[in-house]
């Protein structure tokens, strides 16, 4: 169930679409890298949002398997404080 990423920066899944969460996650400072290469997150939600969201390509699920990560990313996001905008 893996994403097909195209090249940074602009990441997305050449098969389903969607947006490589790790690199929004950089951006918008969920994630940092320490000297020592270890990812330091926001929190343990973030981590789990992010994982959640790339490490399951809607293009290899089924509709049923889809809609329960569907599920748990709107659980986290809202969480985190983002749910809404995921409406």
């Amino acid at each position: 169930m893996a994403h097909q990423w195209s090249g940074w920066p602009g990441c997305y899944c050449q098969k389903c679409g969607a947006e490589h969460a790790l690199e929004n996650a950089l951006a918008l400072n969920w994630v940092d890298i320490d000297e020592d290469g270890q990812s330091i997150w926001k929190s343990e939600d973030h981590q789990e949002l992010v994982n959640q969201c790339d490490n399951n390509c809607s293009a290899d699920m089924t509709e049923e398997e889809f809609k329960e990560v569907q599920r748990k990313c709107k659980e986290l996001s809202n969480k985190i404080g983002m749910g809404e905008s995921l409406e």
